[in-house]
């Protein structure tokens, strides 16, 4: 029997010191051990089938990952799963299990959701059925080569035809056609189409229509169709982002979505139900794509890294003593373990936010629409707050693995490349800030008056003029101090940049000049109550734990580790009032680094506990049984520039020169 290679043995003895039940915390995870079965039951279906398990990506062009993609797709839809995939759980799994490449996701993730939650209880018997069955392929297309998150600005037109009863949808400008749309360009054959209603010249804001843009015998573009695909990109090879141009194209007045709002056939508009429900689909999307597109590749990162640096022996700490895990480098632990904390702090924050929107849309649709200021911000804010910290921290992740990193062999460049775009798409990142902003200075306003404020920035009604009295490391590491440190710095934030936008008015600007001037305090005051968010999220999750107590201290270690290190990038905020004092800065960063410490023994089982397959992190450098180095060399051996010992290509450019060298060094050789 062949022997084990070393960095198998390190991997073997690396989790004989992990101190907690894996399973456990995977269990906990997953939201109960239901869950992880149920998961583990649909990823091992998928990843053993030739089709939806086939997703190797190395060497594949752009082409055949996108037909792949298209494939696993239907090849999803038609197998015989015997089980009911339209939970989130299920969804979820196959999603991770195609190693987030499926393909036709807006037509799953947002056409069919728009259709279910915006029209009427006909539309959706109608349409809902043909999308489930991939016999029409929809999109949603609402950003326009000229405008995205600035709805106010989109330019299509739905003009109302009595005579007809229609519809017509034009694209009046180059700049208001649809454009960036996934799914649009050579797959849709239906979109949902969000265009300004105009009836008897007056005009009633964005609402969604149903458009057939091909036909469903031919696939080729209806008559007043321009469609296309948009070019390439970064990355995002497998989604089919396109343009849409209609001009003067008619539609059916029933193809209004009329959950919300209908036109009747006198050309009368009718509210049935409040308008603000449209916002419900924009929201769910924001939150939705935080898991997929950002906390996934996050843990997918964070478990490649740490495997990585776990296995690879680089130098030594003392003089001739044997080389030592990279992971061992306390730099390298404040690279790596932050970000495992991260991790597992932002995905508990999804959940909470996914079962606080679930909660306010059945409000709302019972016509309560008191938290739909509080939701707005909040799916808006931590939009852009997870997407952005979670690319930053897969990018760190990546540096970490050095020169292998680099590779895409290592996994990093697929992760990072399709995770780059979760900072713009749904609203660019800045402007969702600035939109919970928005919500903040208006909480702040109200505090001003005397008013109490709830929700998430009850903060406000904190005495902004307290001080730490914390005299011990262990004491400012406490996840509920830390709380406590959280909210001062974010109430101090927003009364201040009230204040400032409250003395710019004052001056004489309106308040939209002010509004501008302070944008880049409002941005950092907006993270900074999301900062608030996640630690109270984290805090509660540990609270409430149905675990053991080893794995609660072990949760409680990552918030501990999470909150400090965010406190420490941001230490000015709390010195700057007195909150805290020279030497509590100090001691809270080396509370850090003992934290660093202390989660280093378990952070191989914390990354093992997101139970990730091989082929889920497709990562030569990541995999479980640390085989780094025999990986890296197979796979290279597959590269297509192996096939022959002799580039062609290369070798005709060169010959001659190449000959010319041959004969010099010929020469040289008989004069010695």
């Amino acid at each position: 029997m062949a022997s084990l290679s070393p960095q198998i043995l390190q991997m073997k003895e690396e989790r004989k010191k992990i101190s907690f039940d894996v399973e456990e915390i995977t269990n906990f995870v997953d939201g109960g051990p239901e869950e992880s079965r149920l998961r583990r039951e649909i990823t091992a279906k998928i990843q053993n089938d030739p089709i939806a398990g086939d997703v190797d990506w190395f060497y594949k062009s752009g082409e055949e990952k996108f037909i792949n993609a298209v494939k696993r797709s239907v090849r999803l839809k038609n197998m015989d799963m015997d089980i009911d995939m339209n939970s989130d759980t299920a969804m979820n799994a196959a999603f991770t299990a195609c190693a987030n490449s499926i393909g036709l996701p807006i037509h799953s993730g947002a056409f069919l959701p728009t259709v279910m939650n915006l029209g009427s209880p006909e539309q959706v018997e109608k349409w809902v059925p043909l999308a489930l069955n991939f016999e029409i392929i929809g999109t949603y297309a609402q950003t326009e080569l000229g405008h995205g998150t600035n709805l106010r600005g989109l330019e299509t037109t739905a003009t109302f035809l009595p005579d007809s009863q229609e519809f017509e949808i034009d694209c009046p400008k180059l700049t208001s056609m649809k454009w960036w749309p996934g799914d649009l360009g050579k797959c849709a054959n239906h979109a949902v189409v969000m265009a300004n209603l105009i009836i008897n010249k007056q005009e009633y804001g964005m609402h969604p229509f149903i458009v057939q843009i091909r036909d469903l015998d031919t696939h080729q573009p209806l008559p007043g169709v321009r469609v296309g695909d948009i070019g390439r990109k970064f990355a995002f090879e497998v989604n089919d982002n396109g343009f849409l141009h209609m001009d003067h194209l008619r539609i059916p007045r029933e193809n209004m979505l009329a959950g919300v709002a209908e036109v009747d056939s006198e050309g009368n508009y009718n509210l049935k139900s409040d308008p603000r429900l449209l916002y419900g689909g924009m929201m769910l999307i924001r939150v939705r794509l935080v898991d997929t597109q950002a906390i996934f590749p996050l843990q997918l990162a964070c478990t490649i890294a740490t495997r990585y640096s776990l296995m690879r022996k680089q130098g030594s700490i003392e003089p001739d003593e044997p080389e030592v895990s990279v992971l061992d480098y306390v730099a390298q632990q404040r690279k790596i373990l932050p970000l495992i904390a991260q991790a597992y702090a932002f995905h508990f924050c999804a959940r909470r936010t996914r079962l606080f929107y679930v909660d306010m849309m059945t409000e709302m649709r019972q016509g309560d629409f008191t938290n739909l200021p509080e939701l707005h911000a909040l799916t808006a804010g931590m939009k852009a707050y997870i997407t952005e910290g979670c690319l930053e921290g897969t990018d760190i992740c990546r540096r970490a693995c050095g020169g292998h990193g680099y590779l895409e062999a290592s996994g990093f460049p697929r992760i990072y490349l399709a995770q780059l775009a979760s900072v713009t798409y749904e609203g660019e990142n800045t402007v969702m800030y600035l939109q919970c902003a928005r919500h903040l200075i208006k909480c702040a306003s109200a505090a001003s008056s005397g008013k109490t404020v709830k929700g998430f920035a009850d903060y406000l009604n904190d005495d902004v003029k307290a001080k730490r009295s914390e005299k011990s490391q262990d004491e400012l590491a406490h996840p509920v101090v830390l709380r406590e440190c959280f909210r001062h710095r974010a109430n101090r934030m927003v009364k201040y940049v009230h204040e400032k936008i409250q003395n710019l008015k004052a001056t004489g600007k309106s308040h939209a000049e002010a509004w501008n001037l302070a944008s880049v305090e409002l941005v950092e005051m907006a993270k900074a109550h999301l900062d608030v968010y996640v630690i109270s999220t984290f805090t509660k999750v540990i609270d409430e734990a149905k675990v053991s107590s080893r794995s609660r201290q072990v949760l409680f270690n990552l918030c501990s580790l999470w909150g400090l290190h965010i406190l420490n990038r941001n230490i000015g905020s709390l010195l700057v009032d007195g909150y805290i004092n020279a030497q509590q800065a100090e001691d809270m960063m080396e509370a850090e680094l003992s934290c660093l410490s202390t989660v280093r023994q378990d952070a191989l089982g914390l990354v093992d506990a997101f139970d990730f397959t091989d082929k889920t992190l497709q990562s030569c450098i990541g995999a479980y049984d640390g085989n780094v180095y025999e990986r890296l060399y197979e796979n290279a051996k597959r590269s297509p520039r192996n096939a022959n010992e002799v580039h062609e290509g290369f070798y005709e450019i060169m010959k001659d020169s190449l000959r010319r060298g041959r004969d010099a060094l010929r020469g040289m050789k008989s004069k010695l």
